[in-house]
């Protein structure tokens, strides 16, 4: 079942999302704690496993002690993570906060349109750990 937040504070922690019709987690105009998760989605075109819309600013971490990292999986979506109209989600800020999160056997791992940003410097593109060669 997809879950969406609009204009909340939402915490998502150990979760496995799957089975989406469309998105697995929907945001607009809110912001989210996205920890330890397993998000999947369908390859259908415009199925995301996280789509950000006007304004959202979900963190792929938690700002507090003991959850820095992030530590989700986005995996088998059209979109991993989506972001328009202004939205901004961090999914890797810094090496200690909301890193470790994971990109796997999506279509496109991120996408962004009308003004939004996705940062994701810390963050795992394929395998995890990443193969040694």
């Amino acid at each position: 079942m997809p879950y969406s937040g609009y204009r909340n504070t939402l915490s998502f922690i150990k979760n496995t999302i799957q089975g989406n019709a469309k998105h697995g987690v929907s945001l607009y105009n809110g912001s989210a704690n996205l920890i330890k998760n397993n998000i999947t989605a369908n390859t259908s075109t415009g199925n995301t496993a996280v789509r950000c819309d006007y304004y959202a600013t979900p963190l792929f971490g938690y700002a507090s002690s003991p959850y820095f990292e992030g530590r989700n999986t986005m995996t088998g979506a059209y979109y991993g993570v989506y972001a328009e109209d202004n939205a901004s989600p961090d999914v890797g800020v810094s090496s200690s906060l909301a890193y470790n999160n994971r990109f796997v056997s999506n279509t496109k791992d991120a996408y962004t349109t009308s003004g939004a940003d996705i940062v994701a410097k810390y963050a795992w593109w394929g395998e995890n750990p990443p193969a040694s060669s």
